[in-house]
């Protein structure tokens, strides 16, 4: 069954991301054959930080259901895709600041989730399952707080299910990083 799926990028390292490579293994074992595969690689995409400006220019259209500017594109393609992988590089106990962006170009009520009649959110995503997936030199433990994050916001999104692979240690002296990175693989 052809699905359309969102792959988002927030590797930066393009000629020697592990990130990006365990993310494009997922793609390749998973075998999304005749689904639409979007590519959205974060540092090519011109992802506006919210400032107090563009913020009070975003409410105002909220309030006007308007949601033709191009500053609510990517909510659009985000609560459209069928799954969701994102690949991001775990910096700093998190994500790269990019996807932080990205992430507030999300949240916008009417397109990615809605606040119901008793201040409960509502979740208006197609997706029923995103799939994080991160790498780190060193071992991130119980401090993937970037996956946690992510996963909060997806139930606001209500996707229902998220999952995180991780590759860690691979910083480490004499570590084989192909080893670990097909080892996660095979829990796909």
């Amino acid at each position: 069954m052809s699905q359309n799926i969102l792959y988002v990028d927030a590797c930066i390292n393009r000629n020697s991301s592990r990130t990006d490579r365990l993310a494009h293994m997922y793609l390749s074992r998973c075998g999304f054959d005749g689904s639409k595969i979007t590519h959205r690689v974060l540092e090519d995409y011109p992802i506006r930080m919210l400032n107090g400006s563009l913020l009070k220019f975003r409410n105002l259209m909220i309030e006007k259901k308007d949601y033709s500017d191009r500053l609510f594109d990517l909510a659009k393609e985000f609560s459209k895709a069928d799954e969701i992988i994102v690949a991001a590089p775990y910096w700093d106990l998190s994500f790269p600041a990019m996807l932080k962006c990205y992430l507030e170009q999300l949240s916008v009520n009417g397109i990615t989730f809605r606040i119901g009649g008793n201040g409960e959110f509502e979740g208006l995503c197609k997706a029923k399952r995103l799939i994080y997936i991160t790498s780190s030199g060193g071992y991130i433990g119980d401090c993937n707080y970037g996956f946690y994050y992510i996963r909060a916001l997806c139930r606001m999104f209500g996707i229902e299910e998220t999952i995180c692979y991780k590759a860690e240690g691979l910083d480490i002296d004499g570590v084989d990083v192909n080893a670990v990175l097909q080892k996660v693989a095979e829990q796909f």
